[in-house]
Formats: structure tokens, C-alpha cells, sequence
């Protein structure tokens, strides 16, 4: 059991850093980026594993806990019961080996999710997983889908289609490819026709405010001064840091907490 959740992991990650390649060679990018490829690839395995990990949490279990990874710091959204289980969720995530940092964004509801009346076991989980990383990869393989902005949340073989494309055309082919990805065995689609994904919102008044206290309460940067100013439609940050790994901490704390667009100008004191 344990050997074929390990292997549906690792197959995974190996798609969603296919993913990535494959879009940053439509962009460009590929060449001196190697290096960005592995480490997207080691992001999307820590976040495999720390979904594992809840999995086998019985108290986290049964709860709808979204994460993602970047540069091994995790963030954590979703909604749990009470504020043990919001510790207790932080905590599995921390042990996780490779995981350098937690973000917690996790809310407490107030009352436990009902678990779904067809709850998928922990093979069908990643099973599910995999599917989905293989049906961006085919979208991203197709050029007339590019421009698209489709989600794709795959949930025992059914495949959920959400998010615009700008013509019928482009909706029925979206269903066509998923359709045809090993696996796959139905897809449901929600697409919008001529849409187009919502305009970023400007900065809010206390978005600033968010980002400082977000970095002041971190317990890795207290101690650095570092200066939060909004300046057009992002946050911009100064000062310095010791690390380049607090260096990537600000920026990233600061990114979930403003919600937009941050430009990381902290230097690192020699």
C-alpha cells in the first residue's frame, strides 16, 4: 500500500515539473533555468507529502485542507474546527522532512466539515492527483488552448473543468483532451465562453499593515527592520536580512499576506 502511495507521489511531481517545463519553454525560459525545474519539482513532492501526512492524521483526515509549496515554504488554507486542529495541522506539516517554513492561513470555522458520503481513501487521493497534473500537462500540450485560464480538480477519475476560454470551440476542445487522458473517466465541465479571469484588485488601505504584521509576528525576521511601502499596485519591501532563505521567507510571507503582486528589495548583510 504504502509502496503504491510513494510511487503515485513521485508520479505526481515528476507531471507537474513536466508542467512547468513545458510552459516555461512556450515562454522562453528554459534556457539556464534547469535548476527551476528541480526545484518545482521538489516543491510539488513536499506538497504530496504533506497531503500524505494529513491523510494519515486522524483528526486531519476528514478535513478539506488545501496546500502549496514554494521554495519548500508551505502554506496552509482551509477551515478546521477548532484552534487544536488548526495547531495540530501546522504541526504534522512542520515535521514533514524538507519543509523549511509553515505559512498558516488556516480559519477556524467553528464546526467540522461533514466528511463527503463517498469519501475517497489515500490510493484514490493521489490517484486523483496524479490525473489532475496530467491534464494540465495535456492542455499546456495543445496549442489551441493557449490563452485559456481552466482550472482542474479531479475527484475519483471525474474531471472538473472551471475557469474561461474565449470560444465554443475552445470549450469543446478542452473537454476532448481531458476526455482522452488515460484514466480519465468522465469530465464535467463549467467553462465560460468569452470571459476572462477577474482583473487583479488594486491594493486594499491596509494590505501594507497586513504584510508588516505578518513579517513582525514571524519569529525567523522580528528581529529585522525591514520597511513595507505600497508603491502603484504592489508592496515593495527594504532593509536587510542575514540569509538568502530569509530573503525568500519576506517575499513569500509577504505575497500571501497582500494577496498581489511584491518586490522583494532586501538585501543580505554581509
Amino acid at each position: 500500500m504504502f509502496r503504491r502511495l510513494f510511487a503515485l507521489l513521485i508520479l505526481a511531481a515528476l507531471v507537474a515539473a513536466g508542467v512547468y517545463y513545458w510552459q516555461a519553454r512556450a515562454t522562453g525560459r528554459t534556457a539556464g533555468n534547469l535548476s527551476e525545474v528541480g526545484d518545482h519539482l521538489k516543491d510539488a513532492a513536499l506538497t504530496g507529502a504533506v497531503k500524505a501526512a494529513f491523510e494519515l492524521h486522524r483528526g486531519l483526515a476528514s478535513l478539506s485542507l488545501r496546500v502549496t509549496t514554494e521554495d519548500a515554504v508551505v502554506t496552509l488554507r482551509g477551515d478546521v474546527p477548532e484552534p487544536a486542529l488548526r495547531d495540530e495541522a501546522v504541526r504534522v506539516a512542520s515535521a514533514v522532512p524538507k519543509v523549511r517554513h509553515v505559512v498558516d492561513h488556516l480559519r477556524v470555522a467553528g464546526a467540522a466539515p461533514a466528511p463527503a458520503s463517498s469519501g475517497r481513501s489515500l490510493g484514490e487521493s493521489f490517484d486523483d492527483q496524479a490525473l489532475e497534473a496530467k491534464v494540465r500537462l495535456a492542455f499546456s500540450l495543445n496549442r489551441d488552448l493557449e490563452g485559456t485560464a481552466i482550472g482542474v480538480e479531479v475527484y475519483r477519475r471525474e474531471a472538473r473543468l472551471s475557469g474561461y476560454v474565449a470560444s465554443p470551440s475552445q470549450k469543446d476542445l478542452a473537454t476532448r483532451v481531458a476526455s482522452q487522458v488515460p484514466g480519465v473517466e468522465s469530465v464535467a465541465e463549467a467553462l465560460r465562453v468569452g470571459g476572462k479571469a477577474p482583473a487583479e484588485a488594486p491594493p486594499s488601505a491596509g494590505r501594507r499593515e497586513t504584510v508588516a504584521k505578518a513579517l513582525r509576528t514571524n519569529a525567523n525576521l522580528a528581529a529585522y527592520a525591514i520597511e513595507v511601502t505600497e508603491e502603484g499596485r504592489g508592496i515593495v519591501l527594504r532593509g536587510s536580512v542575514r540569509t538568502g532563505a530569509e530573503r525568500d521567507l519576506a517575499g513569500l510571507l509577504a505575497r500571501e499576506a497582500a494577496g498581489g503582486p511584491v518586490e522583494n528589495l532586501l538585501k543580505i548583510e554581509q
